[in-house]
């Protein structure tokens, strides 16, 4: 069904710096028109200090909503009318809806991690979980992992500083978690304790295609890995864990449930996922892999 544009149709949109690689747009519209929905799906990049006009301008137009991506999740929340309870909580929004002019937001980054996972059937009831990163989708694997009773979380960062920030974060909301310091020694000894691997930062994202959270280094004792990179499909990161002969989660997978959450928040209707995936194998297809 082919995207009919004419006064009828609600704008919906990404903001973010950079976006310019987004596949959203091809994602969300590949959904619309296959419900033959009025709306339309645009990437726009947003600077940080033309947030607040970027925002007065979704809701000047009556849009739908928008998402929110890098690195603009936490910021973005001063600039909202309200905030559905999850989104408070991880205190991150990557959704906006726009209700009556009324600007509320969502985050459903943490369905984006919590339903792979439920769909794979993988128990972390009791576990201890490594999560490399410490931005905004890490504070979601919080909530995602608390829900999931993990037992334990290492946070480890670049930053250290940043990493026991959200170690002391999921503390507050009863999850036990140490920060750490991203380098070999510390992953040496985390890998020797835990069942799962979250790779929540963006190395290993085109073009650094070759670059690996971990360096060279096993996997060791890791039954699971997840990583939230969509470009390429095939990380360096997963395509070790396979060969070790782990079970992984790709990128894709939580870039799509996010994507199917926020749709329907924006038109209370589910999406035609395998429409969603198909669309999202199709405009990666057309990235200049060097």
């Amino acid at each position: 069904m082919p995207l009919r544009i004419n006064s009828e149709t609600r704008l919906l949109g990404l903001i973010g710096y950079p976006v310019k690689q987004s596949l959203s747009p091809a994602i969300q519209n590949a959904a619309i028109r296959k419900l033959g929905l009025k709306a339309l799906y645009l990437a726009f990049e947003v600077k940080e200090e033309d947030l607040s006009d970027a925002v007065k301008g979704f809701k000047a137009l009556n849009s739908l909503g928008f998402n929110v991506t890098i690195p603009h999740k936490l910021k973005i929340i001063q600039y909202l009318d309200e905030l559905d309870t999850l989104a408070e909580q991880i205190g991150a929004v990557n959704t906006v809806v726009n209700k009556g002019n009324n600007l509320i937001g969502y985050n459903t980054d943490f369905y984006g991690i919590v339903n792979p996972i439920l769909k794979k059937g993988w128990k972390l009831e009791g576990e201890k979980i490594a999560l490399i990163g410490a931005g905004g989708a890490s504070l979601a694997c919080i909530f995602a992992l608390k829900y999931l009773k993990v037992s334990e979380l290492f946070i480890i960062n670049r930053t250290l500083k940043k990493a026991l920030e959200l170690s002391n974060r999921a503390k507050i909301f009863g999850l036990k978690a140490e920060g750490l310091e991203l380098n070999e020694e510390n992953l040496k000894e985390v890998l020797k304790e835990v069942k799962m691997l979250i790779n929540a930062t963006p190395i290993g994202m085109y073009p650094n295609i070759k670059e690996s959270p971990l360096g060279d280094l096993k996997l060791g004792n890791v039954e699971y890995v997840f990583d939230m990179v969509y470009n390429p499909v095939n990380t360096r990161l997963l395509e070790r864990a396979k060969e070790e002969g782990k079970e992984v989660i790709f990128g894709y997978e939580m870039l799509i449930e996010q994507a199917k959450e926020s749709f329907k928040l924006w038109f209370q209707i589910e999406p035609n996922f395998k429409v969603m995936v198909r669309a999202f194998f199709k405009e990666i297809k057309n990235y200049d892999k060097g």
